[in-house]
């Protein structure tokens, strides 16, 4: 986490075994089942959309805020 901050994150949320790391190219979401081996399973380019928070739509979904509203599925394998 700290790596992450250091590169410029400023929103950190953990949707059950996800982390969803919002920073100025978007954002990138890590698998964090296993703490000590986090892996990179996605990332979402907002465009010219700065996003500033991300929020949890139940059934496998998150929703990325900025100027624009921007509704996510996370990894299939991953949602119950």
């Amino acid at each position: 986490i700290e790596q992450l901050l250091h590169y410029g994150a400023w929103d950190l949320r953990l949707f059950d075994q996800y982390l969803a790391v919002i920073h100025s190219g978007g954002l990138t979401l890590y698998d964090v089942s296993d703490p000590s081996r986090p892996f990179q399973v996605g990332h979402y380019n907002s465009g010219i959309d700065h996003l500033n928070t991300v929020v949890s739509l139940g059934e496998g979904r998150i929703l990325a805020a900025g100027n624009h509203l921007h509704v996510i599925r996370l990894p299939e394998r991953e949602r119950s």
